[in-house]
């Protein structure tokens, strides 16, 4: 009885070729020709790139403090920072805790800027768009924002939006950055 099935046969003499490795008898047959073989990490000439990504703390969980004054904005600027090798980033913003947010008309901005200083003055600094986080009456307590262009540097901006009431307000904050750098590394290394 059976299948009728004699096995595979590779060639006149009934015997599998001596590049290919013997696997044994597969469910029957005499012989098996498997697949290509996979090269390991280690045997690759050129490794794969692996794009690296990198935490970086810009706020620690600190009280940020404003006396409010009525109809105007009040900015907070941390010193820049480089990220000539950044390929993109995600800004995160923790919020802790929020006083003094009773209407809707107070915010504080959370952004991140494109930031350059030039060689010959350094204490110039020239800023242009990044990405923002507006934490207001209704805001949760974590917020993620992509920032897909990113140049040569950086900054952390604080921005206080105040109504037309006078009103002092707290918040307390942690703000992280994380970096996928470009192109350096190899897999597995």
């Amino acid at each position: 009885m059976g299948c009728g099935c004699s096995g595979h046969r590779y060639g006149d003499t009934g015997r599998i070729t001596s590049d290919i490795a013997w696997s044994g008898p597969q469910m029957g047959n005499r012989g098996h020709r498997p697949g290509p073989r996979r090269p390991t990490l280690d045997e690759l000439d050129e490794p794969k790139e692996v794009l690296r990504s990198e935490v970086i703390e810009l706020l620690s969980l600190r009280e940020v403090q404003v006396d409010g004054r009525a109809s105007t904005t009040q900015a907070f600027p941390f010193p820049p920072f480089e990220t000539e090798s950044v390929d993109s980033a995600v800004l995160s913003v923790v919020v802790s805790q929020k006083q003094g947010f009773d209407t809707a008309a107070r915010s504080l901005w959370v952004r991140i800027q494109n930031a350059v200083r030039t060689s010959d003055d350094p204490s110039v600094t020239f800023v242009g768009d990044g990405a923002s986080a507006e934490i207001d009456l209704n805001s949760p307590p974590l917020m993620t924002i992509a920032w897909p262009v990113v140049g040569p540097g950086a900054r952390l901006l604080l921005e206080w939006e105040q109504g037309t009431t006078e009103s002092s307000a707290s918040v307390t904050l942690a703000v992280w950055l994380t970096l996928r750098r470009k192109g350096t590394g190899s897999a597995g290394r």
